[in-house]
C-alpha cells in the first residue's frame, strides 16, 4: 500500500496512516460497499427495524456527514439514470 501511495509512514514510529489517495479510494469502497454490495445482500441479511427511527439530532457529526454523502450519490446516480440494485 506504502508503494501505491496510499499510506504514508509515520516518521520515527512503526506505525502508518493514511495518505489523500489513500483516503479517497477508502471513500469509493465505502460507497461501493452502501450502494452494491448491500443491496445484493439484503435478502440474507434483516435489517435491524428501528434503524430508521433514529433520531437526526442524537447522530453524531460523522453520521451525519456520511448521509449527507449517501443523499448526494442517490441524487448523482438518479441524475445519471442509474439504479441500485
Amino acid at each position: 500500500m506504502r508503494a501505491k501511495g496510499l499510506i504514508d509512514k509515520l516518521p520515527h514510529s512503526r506505525r502508518y496512516c493514511l495518505s489523500r489517495e489513500g483516503y479517497h479510494v477508502c471513500l469509493v469502497y465505502l460507497k461501493l460497499a452502501h450502494k452494491v454490495y448491500a443491496p445484493l445482500t439484503a435478502a440474507v441479511l434483516e435489517r435491524f427495524p428501528d434503524d430508521g427511527k433514529l433520531n437526526p439530532q442524537k447522530l453524531t457529526r460523522l453520521d451525519r456527514a456520511y448521509t449527507a454523502v449517501l443523499q448526494s450519490l442517490d441524487a448523482l446516480t438518479d441524475e445519471l439514470g442509474l439504479k441500485a440494485a
